[in-house]
């Protein structure tokens, strides 16, 4: 074996590191089990005073006693602060309750327990406020109705400015061992903008606060050093929404079923999360009839609704007047919002 001298050693060395380096730079950017954390996606709306889902899509914009508006902002073209060039980010404005069961928060629920069972996980993202603020983030794991308790969460408070800062933290997932599972279990991050003393153990003794909080480009990946932040296409984004949430109307086809009553059918490229509830988005949809003319439902409802996680079979839309039996016809606009989260 031919023998080294120092000299030479300690070049070798160095140049094993620069590789070690070199690898990493190159390394591809760790999967994102955050769906929507470039806030691409709102079909239910840009805005939202309401308590629960109603804009962004997968993350829940809740509050109780304390209230908010949350809403979908633009990033100037060409801005520097937050890379990757995004498009939009999360804005929530706070006005503080004062009661101890008071909060409000923004959160998603990762779809399974299982996921990132005993990983190593690292959490970034970018986030601002309108004065020097505190922002609590959480993250635990729920193991589902009629499942164990895990008691095992992250909770970390961090202080925000009014300039842009990028935030990484790692931590460890419960490995679940001896945990029963039971139904719609998920892993849950919440960013805890306000909250009452009732959850001080929650938020690191958060507190009561008003003031404003955007976040932008949220990712949540295995290991313990946050990789750059990869955004998707938008295609993609929406197909993995739509596995939660989706839109039937603009462009489906239907069937007058009788002179007031319209029949819709709809296969999912995408299979649902479970079987979804509906929501009527208008009481008065518009449509064209075959060989008529546009027409729009006058107080229209819908009266019966089968669906499966593949698919919709016979949504049927009251309230017309003068359709023609067997005749088709063509939304031109949004008519039914489908929910499986």
């Amino acid at each position: 074996m031919r023998s080294v001298s120092s000299a030479e050693f300690l070049r070798l060395s160095r140049r094993v590191n620069e590789i070690k380096e070199l690898g990493q730079a190159y390394a591809p950017p760790g999967k994102n089990y955050i769906i929507n954390g470039n806030f691409d996606i709102w079909q239910r709306g840009v805005s939202q005073s309401s308590s629960g889902y109603g804009s962004d899509d997968r993350w829940i914009n809740e509050h109780n006693g304390s209230t908010k508006v949350h809403s979908r902002q633009e990033f100037a073209v060409g801005q520097t602060q937050v890379p990757n060039n995004p498009k939009f980010y999360s804005r929530t404005i706070v006005t503080a309750g004062t009661g101890s069961l008071d909060y409000c928060l923004k959160a998603q629920s990762i779809e399974d327990v299982r996921t990132l069972a005993g990983e190593t996980v690292v959490l970034s993202f970018w986030a601002k406020a309108d004065a020097s603020r505190n922002l609590s983030i959480e993250v635990y794991q729920y193991a589902g109705a009629g499942g164990s308790t895990i008691d095992k969460r992250f909770t970390q408070k961090i202080s925000v400015t009014s300039t842009w800062q990028k935030f990484e933290m790692s931590f460890e997932l419960s490995s679940l061992n001896g945990v029963l599972i039971g139904v719609n279990s998920f892993v849950r991050l919440n960013y805890w903008f306000d909250c009452g003393s009732n959850r001080d153990y929650r938020t690191d003794s958060l507190g009561h606060q008003s003031g404003t909080f955007d976040i932008a480009q949220v990712k949540l990946e295995k290991g313990s050093v946050s990789t750059e932040f990869e955004p998707k296409t938008i295609q993609e984004e929406m197909s993995a929404c739509q596995r939660y949430y989706r839109i039937l109307g603009d462009g489906v086809c239907g069937i007058f079923k009788t002179s007031t009553s319209i029949e819709m059918q709809h296969a999912f490229e995408i299979p649902m999360r479970k079987v979804p509830s509906y929501i009527l988005l208008t009481s008065s949809p518009y449509i064209l009839e075959t060989g008529v003319s546009w027409r729009t439902g006058s107080g229209s409802t819908v009266n019966y609704f089968n669906a499966g996680v593949k698919g919709v079979k016979g949504v049927g839309i009251t309230g017309f007047t003068g359709g023609t039996v067997q005749h088709r016809v063509v939304f031109a606009s949004d008519v039914i919002g489908l929910d499986a989260e």
